[in-house]
């Protein structure tokens, strides 16, 4: 046995049939920035009168959260989407392939999820793998000098450690920030100019599904609807139409927000058609360029679940 090392770590998770039914071996594997994910159980304190010490006590519940930072590609990633979103849609196309990902109801199953915290140097038992968990909350997040990063905020429900695995990693090939398609941008049809993009979905899953006789959670669902926001920094007046994103802002009048990514063989589009902004003013706290802290919140547009889509056309095959 020896010291196990961060930088050996990597992801992998597998589709659950039946939640909180653990798989045996992952269906993929992912490259990754940081994570943070733990089980959480302890004894707790039911205090009682005789004596100053602690001496009845119980076991908590079982809980799994933390956070999972990414870089994403045009390979493999289609999968995490479509448990971010809820349906990756009818697939169309041989290489690369089609999804035309959108919102539902309901999150698919769950997912097995595997961390490797350098496994192979510790040996033994010491694969860490994570059950029934969802994807609670997205972030999505494109600067200039960068990857598009996302951070995955998860819940499960239970963990053990197992034996080693060996990985198989697809080809990464992250998008980087230059590779935003200006001239698809748009708000409202106007062509803008984005300094920065960030798009969240928070799911608002039921993080407290606990009944008497079971320590784990037995499902999630909702607390309430989902919520997607889209911000951008853009600066005032570099684009065409001045005042076009300050607009938006002050007549608190409903436009559509397309965002799109392109290396000129693959796409990614996300589409709100129906978003109200909810910060527009520009901001004036240094010498430099005035920003314009664009935030939107999406909203149903015709019917449930299209306040937002992802049409994505990359290297991932999901049949």
């Amino acid at each position: 046995m020896t010291t196990g090392y961060g930088y050996k770590g990597w992801l992998g998770l597998a589709e659950e049939s039946t939640f909180g039914t653990g798989i045996a071996t992952p269906t993929d594997f992912f490259e990754i920035v940081s994570e943070n994910l733990v089980f959480e159980q302890s004894q707790v304190s039911k205090p009682h009168l005789r004596s100053a010490s602690r001496h009845i006590k119980m076991k908590s519940k079982k809980t799994v959260s933390g956070t999972i930072t990414l870089s994403v590609g045009w390979t493999g990633y289609a999968l995490l989407f479509k448990h971010i979103l809820g349906s990756a849609g009818t697939q169309t196309g041989t290489g690369p392939w089609t999804h035309p990902m959108v919102l539902t109801d309901d999150l698919p199953v769950g997912l097995t999820l595997w961390i490797n915290r350098d496994h192979v140097a510790v040996t033994g038992n010491s694969l860490f793998r994570f059950v029934g968990c969802q994807i609670n909350k997205a972030t999505l997040k494109v600067e200039a000098d960068d990857l598009m990063m996302l951070e995955l905020d998860i819940v499960g429900t239970d963990s053990d450690l197992v034996a080693t695995q060996t990985p198989t990693f697809v080809v990464h090939d992250p998008i980087s920030w230059d590779e935003l398609t200006l001239a698809s941008t748009q708000l409202n049809s106007v062509v803008t100019t984005l300094n920065t993009f960030e798009l969240t979905v928070d799911n608002k899953l039921d993080v407290d599904r606990f009944v008497l006789g079971q320590q784990t959670r037995i499902g999630f669902g909702r607390t309430g609807p989902r919520e997607v926001t889209l911000k951008s920094d853009i600066e005032w007046g570099l684009n065409a139409t001045v005042m076009h994103p300050h607009s938006l802002y002050r007549s608190q009048a409903a436009f559509f927000w397309t965002t799109v990514f392109s290396d000129g063989t693959h796409t990614m589009t996300f589409t709100a058609p129906n978003a109200f902004a909810s910060a527009g003013d520009p901001v004036n706290d240094d010498p430099g360029k005035l920003i314009i802290p664009m935030e939107a919140d999406a909203y149903r547009n015709t019917a449930d679940n299209d306040e937002l889509t992802l049409d994505l056309v990359d290297n991932t095959d999901l049949t």
